[in-house]
This record gives C-alpha cells, sequence and structure tokens, in this order.
C-alpha cells in the first residue's frame, strides 16, 4: 500500500509539472507572437508616415502709417463706408475688427501720410493720419507646405515692413510670380490674390504709386487676419 501511496504521489507531481510548463510554453508562445505583430504594425506605420518639413518662422515687425477714415462696431456700417469710398475712387479697407476701422493707403512715413490726406480732403473725406503696427512673429513652422508658407509670409512681411525703402518692382514682380505659381493651403488664398492685384499695380501704368500704397494696405490687412488665424491653429 505503501509503494501504491508514493506511485500516486510520483504520478500527481509529474502531472503538476507537466501542466505547469504546458502553461508556460503557452504564455511564451502568445507573447512571441503579440510582440512580433506589434513590430510589424509599427514598421508599416513608420513607413506610411508622410515626410514634413519644418523652420523657424522670423518675421520683422511692421510700422505703416494710414489715413484713418472711419471706427465703427458693427461690420455692416464699416461696410457701407467701404462702398462709398468705392464709389469715390478710393480703395478703403478693414484694417481692425471689434471695432472696425477703416483706413485707406499704407505708407512708409507721416509725411507721405499727408499727401493722402490731403488728396481724400479735397474729395470731401475727412480722415486723420496714424501709425499701425504689427508685432514680429517667430513661430515653427511644419507640414508639407513649409516652403510655400514661409514664402508667402516673408514676401508680404517683407513689402509692408520694407515701405518708405524703395521698391524693387522686378524683385517683387519674380518673388510674387514664384508664389502664384506654387501650392499653398487654402486659408493663404486671399493673401495670394492680395499680392497678384499689388502685382498688377506694378505695371507702370497710371498713377502707379497711388494704386500701388493703397493695394499694399490690403496686403497688410490680410496677413494680419491670416498670421492671427493660421498661427493660433497651429501653435
Amino acid at each position: 500500500m505503501g509503494k501504491k501511496f508514493r506511485s500516486g504521489v510520483l504520478i500527481s507531481i509529474i502531472m503538476v509539472i507537466l501542466g505547469l510548463s504546458a502553461v508556460g510554453w503557452f504564455v511564451w508562445y502568445t507573447g512571441k507572437m503579440f510582440v512580433g505583430l506589434v513590430s510589424s504594425q509599427t514598421v508599416v506605420t513608420s513607413e506610411n508616415l508622410p515626410e514634413t518639413n519644418s523652420e523657424i518662422l522670423n518675421l520683422t515687425e511692421i510700422k505703416i502709417w494710414t489715413c484713418q477714415i472711419g471706427v465703427y462696431k458693427d461690420k455692416e456700417n464699416a461696410e457701407v463706408l467701404l462702398q462709398n469710398l468705392h464709389n469715390k475712387g478710393w480703395q478703403a479697407v478693414i484694417i481692425s475688427k471689434e471695432p472696425y476701422q477703416v483706413a485707406v493707403g499704407a505708407f512708409g512715413s507721416n509725411e507721405e501720410a499727408l499727401f493722402c490726406y490731403q488728396g481724400l480732403l479735397e474729395n470731401g473725406i475727412d480722415s486723420w493720419v496714424r501709425e499701425v503696427t504689427y508685432p514680429a512673429l517667430h513661430y515653427k513652422v511644419s507640414g508639407s507646405e513649409t516652403e510655400t508658407v514661409l514664402e508667402i509670409l516673408e514676401l508680404a512681411n517683407s513689402l509692408c515692413a520694407g515701405l518708405g525703402q524703395g521698391i524693387d518692382q522686378t524683385d517683387a514682380t519674380e518673388r510674387i510670380q514664384d508664389i502664384k505659381d506654387s501650392d499653398y493651403p487654402e486659408d493663404f488664398r486671399h493673401l495670394q490674390d492680395n499680392l497678384s492685384a499689388l502685382n498688377a499695380s506694378l505695371d507702370g501704368q497710371g498713377d502707379f504709386q497711388y494704386k500701388y500704397n493703397q493695394q499694399l494696405l490690403q496686403v497688410f490687412a490680410e496677413y494680419k487676419w491670416v498670421t492671427y488665424k493660421y498661427f493660433e491653429q497651429n501653435p
């Protein structure tokens, strides 16, 4: 009977060892399969990621002089003034929101703006000359369209910040054309349109400076909107 008892105990021990071995092998094999699956998925995901660029954007502070004509709480009233000025041959712009500020022309000095002020006055339009500033911007720009975003913002910034320093018409025309022929995000379409219109004012026909300074204020206003909107969404 003692032998039978010892044999039963031995068989039980062997069964326990075999059971533990089976459990251990199952856990090892399952873990191996999981690691292999995760590794495979990681490799595929990495291969499918699009290549992106990143650059540091440094834009200088902009200071311009303009002839402000009205300030309104309601956008509708500001738009009525825009239309009235347009009917009189002036290209006015809303340069600030809440309140809505309507102005004409972008100039490099107070003295230059006074010539516009005088022209407005002769047309029965009251205005006052004031300086407008927009701060320098320093951001990291990343994405597949980084180069184009940098080009269009640097161009608009240099044209506005460079007021009063002379205009290289050939260089400006070529840079605007390069932007026009490139792909750019939808948010920048209005800025591109305004740069194209500015390019048209460089054709040398009619009152070149008159058209250029008024269109440049359009570029300045759109530059403000797009940088605020774009960098608020992409900090």
